[in-house]
């Protein structure tokens, strides 16, 4: 496995837990990898991931709620 494979696999963690999150499942056979070929675009992805930890936040909020 290339480092950058997984470089981007760890890095789509917090993007894994919004889908789950909004669609209550996710299938990583059909999951839209992207492409990274440079440093950079990696760090553009990883702006993304802030929407998975705001999704996982909401739902941690919510579920002490319930409580």
């Amino acid at each position: 496995m290339e480092m950058r494979y997984l470089t981007l696999l760890v890095a789509e963690i917090p993007m894994w837990i919004a889908t789950m999150v909004t669609d209550s499942e996710i299938d990583m056979g059909t999951y839209p990898h992207q492409k990274i070929e440079t440093s950079e675009q990696l760090m553009k992805r990883s702006e993304h991931q802030k929407s998975g930890r705001s999704a996982s936040k909401f739902r941690r909020r919510h579920a002490r709620r319930k409580l």
